[in-house]
């Protein structure tokens, strides 16, 4: 059950890393990619893609550091 739930969490906190990376470094392709993107600042499209990369770490870091409560 522990290697599933290590897979499970590596492949979503990959997910949201490739989308927030996107999100923060590009943010003029992301506006062409996400059509919610189009109508708002770049500001705030790079604040969505740093906490989908804050959500990818605090996906795997807890299981790394095993600071599991």
């Amino acid at each position: 059950m522990n290697i599933v739930l290590w897979i499970v969490q590596g492949l979503l906190a990959a997910m949201y890393l490739m989308a927030g990376l996107i999100k923060t470094f590009r943010t003029s392709k992301a506006k062409e990619q996400f059509p919610w993107a189009k109508n708002r600042s770049d500001s705030f499209v790079r604040f969505v893609g740093t906490s989908e990369m804050l959500g990818a770490l605090g996906l795997t870091l807890p299981m790394l550091t095993s600071i599991l409560p």
